[in-house]
């Protein structure tokens, strides 16, 4: 069963490794690994470590995630970005989607790296300062950050 989020904060994936968050507006930072996320509610912003499975069933919601296998995606106006895969075996996540203007796309550890650095607390201000660190590649999925 997994463990329920409706408010922002930080979930440890090591302690509780299936996350469902059911609420909208959120910012939040899943550290460790998690086995599965589902993200119902909307305009929510996520950073993560590491998810095998990414259920996105909202609109307008961003993640940023080092590591993802697979990304699922019913709802609209979704981003998504990832650096590579929790299996090493893969090169690209497997990505689903229905809905319209939806984008998953992949970004280099650096981008990754400086996105990270984002305090759920603080943004948009620290989104805005990862995405200038970051360059253009993310800078992209940067955009709004924290606005909805």
């Amino acid at each position: 069963t997994p463990v329920q989020v409706t408010k922002s904060g930080s979930v440890d994936c090591n302690k509780t490794p299936d996350v469902a968050v059911g609420a909208g507006k959120l910012k939040i930072a899943l550290t460790g690994n998690c086995t599965s996320l589902a993200l119902n509610g909307g305009s929510n912003d996520i950073v993560a470590d590491s998810v095998g499975h990414l259920a996105v069933n909202g609109a307008s919601n961003k993640v940023l995630v080092t590591r993802v296998d697979d990304v699922a995606i019913k709802g609209a106006k979704n981003q998504v970005t990832y650096t590579s895969c929790v299996d090493p075996k893969k090169t690209e996540a497997a990505v689903t989607t229905a809905g319209k203007d939806n984008v998953v796309k992949r970004a280099d550890q650096a981008a990754l790296d400086a996105a990270k650095k984002i305090d759920p607390k603080k943004a948009p201000a620290d989104a805005k300062k990862a995405a200038k660190d970051a360059g253009k590649q993310l800078g992209d999925a940067f955009k709004g950050f924290g606005k909805h």
